[in-house]
This record gives structure tokens, C-alpha cells and sequence, in this order.
């Protein structure tokens, strides 16, 4: 079950880094927008954006989405070759970068050591593809293939991987290498008192890393109005959750059974299950549910 679903999800994400890619590749391409080159485009900061995030699946869908684009528009060329290639470079390179202390790191864009250090990897790593590009292409130029990756890294770049991972709270793809992130791993049943001892447990994991109190209170109280939603649709619950404190607060459910969606109002739900559906929905930036192969997936952004 486990196999399957990291299958799933990096077909997922493939197909997601590929569709976008392609998304911006064809219309540049079909328009005509930009003259600078087929290899050259908004299209070069998703190297850097999903080969961080995603690693070698982001730049996968992005090989995929290149060769897409051109192949639509007739136009695989040596050009298409290098796109894929420089791809390789900055994405994984910049991948490799921010974990080569093999430390459980998060990518992270906060603070001024981090902006650092992504904006030197990503100027040696787009001088390297650019250099290469000098070396294979026929206009034999440095200096556009350069500035596209690595000024699209950052006017691009860097405002969409704070989005992504904080605001959406997407869950990178880590090295092996690297140990595992800083989540509260917790598990809630159909027995009220796991709650209690949930959050007992949650409330020391939060002291530890420093945790406002008013900060917790709220993820407490989301907590505790899905459990209790999931537990009238479930009554056998076994739920895992994961908590991450960062820029936003991140928190997923896993729980196997029937289908139960806890954002979904039954038409016959009474006032108080519905002011507590509100009370999720108001502190949610962002809420979803997926069921697959007999499991629930739960993600909340805070």
C-alpha cells in the first residue's frame, strides 16, 4: 500500500511538472512572445522551482513537458536537447545544493542565510548551463542562456517557491540521504481520550519548537473539529496526523475506511456540526480531500 501510494504521487507530480511546463513552453512558442530562442523563456524558472521542490521527478516532468511543446510545434532541435539538459543541471544541481549538508533542512525561503544561499547556487548553476550552452548550440551565446535561468530563478523564482511552500504548503521531495523532517507525528481512534493524549503530546512537541500559545490553540481546536466530524462518519477511526510548524501551519489526516469528507455538510447536519465545519473553513487557508485505494487524505493549511 505504502509503494503504491509514493507511485501515485510522484505520478502525479510528474504530470503536474510536465503539464505546466508545457503550458508555458507552446504558448511562448506559439505566439511568438519572446524572440530570444526556443531554449529561452518564463518556462526556465520552473527548473529551478520543481527541481528544488520535486527533485528528480520535477525535472523529469519538466523533459517531458519540453519535448512536448516542441514536438507539437515540429520544432525538436538541438535546442530542445540543451532546454532538457540545462534542466538537468539547475534543477538537480539545486537540489543536491540545498541538501548537500545532509541535514533535515526544509526549503525554506526565509531567512537571509537561505536567499543566500539559493541565489549563489543558482547563479554558478545557470553559469554552468550556460556554459554549456556556449559550447553545444549554433549561436554559440553565454550571456542569454545565463541570465534566463538565472533571472527567472529569481523574479520568478523565488516568489512562487514562497508560495508553494508556505501559503500551499507543498511536501518536498527529500534525498535519501537526508533525515526526516520536523513533523509531530501523532494518531487519533474512535476512543475520545486519544485526543487528549494528542494533544498533551502536541502541546510538548510545540513548547519545544517554540510554539505560541495562541498559535497552538487554534490547530488544537481545527484538530478536534475534524476528528469529531471524521468519527460521526467513521466510528471505527484510525486516523495518523502530521502537524509542521512553519510560515503556516500544515496538518494532514490519513485514515483508512470508508469514504468521509469532513469539509462536505450532510443535508441533514444539525446547527452546531455546521458552526463547526465554519470554524474550519474560517481558520483554513486552504483545505483538501482525496480518497484513494480505501484511504482518506486530509491536508489543512493555517
Amino acid at each position: 500500500m505504502h509503494d503504491k501510494k509514493l507511485i501515485r504521487r510522484y505520478a502525479r507530480i510528474i504530470t503536474g511538472c510536465a503539464f505546466s511546463y508545457f503550458a508555458l513552453d507552446f504558448s511562448v512558442r506559439l505566439t511568438q512572445f519572446l524572440r530570444f530562442g526556443d531554449s529561452i523563456g518564463i518556462k526556465n524558472s520552473l527548473a529551478a522551482i520543481f527541481g528544488l521542490i520535486f527533485g528528480p521527478y520535477g525535472v523529469v516532468g519538466c523533459c517531458i513537458g519540453c519535448i512536448a511543446a516542441a514536438f507539437c510545434m515540429g520544432q525538436l532541435s538541438i535546442y530542445t536537447f540543451y532546454e532538457c539538459l540545462a534542466s538537468v543541471i539547475v534543477g538537480l544541481g539545486l537540489w543536491y545544493l540545498w541538501y548537500i549538508k545532509k541535514e533535515s533542512v526544509e526549503v525554506f525561503l526565509k531567512t537571509p542565510k537561505e536567499y543566500l544561499h539559493y541565489i549563489l547556487s543558482l547563479f554558478i548553476l545557470s553559469a554552468a548551463a550556460g556554459l554549456f550552452g556556449m559550447t553545444i548550440l549554433p549561436d554559440h551565446r553565454f550571456m542569454p542562456n545565463f541570465a534566463a535561468y538565472f533571472v527567472m530563478g529569481i523574479v520568478v523564482g523565488i516568489p512562487i517557491l514562497i508560495l508553494l511552500t508556505s501559503i500551499i504548503s507543498v511536501k518536498p521531495i527529500r534525498p535519501h540521504w537526508v533525515g526526516e523532517s520536523g513533523y509531530f507525528r501523532g494518531s487519533l481512534s474512535e476512543d475520545s481520550s486519544s485526543l487528549s493524549i494528542f494533544n498533551e503530546e502536541l502541546e510538548d512537541y510545540a513548547k519545544m519548537r517554540g510554539v505560541k500559545i495562541s498559535e497552538l490553540l487554534g490547530v488544537q481546536n481545527c484538530i478536534e473539529e475534524v476528528y469529531l466530524r471524521l468519527r460521526e462518519g467513521n466510528p471505527q477511526l484510525v486516523a495518523s496526523v502530521n502537524v509542521n510548524f512553519h510560515n503556516s501551519v500544515s496538518i494532514d489526516f490519513e485514515y483508512p475506511g470508508i469514504k468521509v469528507n469532513p469539509f462536505k455538510a450532510d443535508k441533514k447536519s444539525r446547527g452546531e456540526e455546521l458552526i463547526g465545519l465554519k470554524l474550519i473553513l474560517y481558520r483554513s487557508l486552504r483545505c483538501s480531500h482525496s480518497y484513494f485505494d480505501g484511504i482518506n487524505y486530509v491536508h489543512i493549511v493555517m
